[in-house]
């Protein structure tokens, strides 16, 4: 993790409602299964991460967010981008590109807002959803 990831992983640590869960440098492997299961769609994404993934109290995924930092403007890694930001939308699950340089604390307010615009459940009383994968 280099230290703007750090930052913001604070940042969102700090802001983050007990009943959300945070996870950094997340394989899609481990979250989304490619909706075409081949070996070919699967090793597209076997590789590729992102940042951080916050997941409601069942460990179900809510959210991914993805830093950008300077590579991000390189035209290999805006391709990448949206690739990853198409398999996100496939899957239903929002995916929120954050920029380097920008205020964190701001940044994470939006984030959470959208995340309880959503209506992530916050009572124990919910039966737990089915995971994306």
């Amino acid at each position: 993790m280099n230290r703007s990831e750090y930052q913001f992983y604070l940042e969102l640590k700090r802001q983050l409602p007990a009943n959300l869960h945070l996870f950094s440098k997340m394989r899609l492997i481990d979250i989304l299964e490619p909706y075409d299961a081949s070996y070919g769609s699967r090793n597209k994404i076997w590789i590729k991460h992102i940042d951080f993934l916050i997941c409601d109290r069942y460990l179900k995924p809510v959210m991914a967010i993805e830093l950008n930092g300077a590579s991000h403007r390189a035209q290999a890694r805006i391709d990448r981008d949206r690739f990853v930001s198409a398999i996100f939308e496939q899957a239903g699950l929002p995916l929120i590109f954050v920029s380097v340089g920008t205020d964190f604390e701001y940044e994470v307010q939006k984030i959470l807002n959208n995340l309880l615009l959503k209506n992530v459940p916050q009572n124990t009383q919910n039966e737990p959803n089915s995971a994306v994968k």
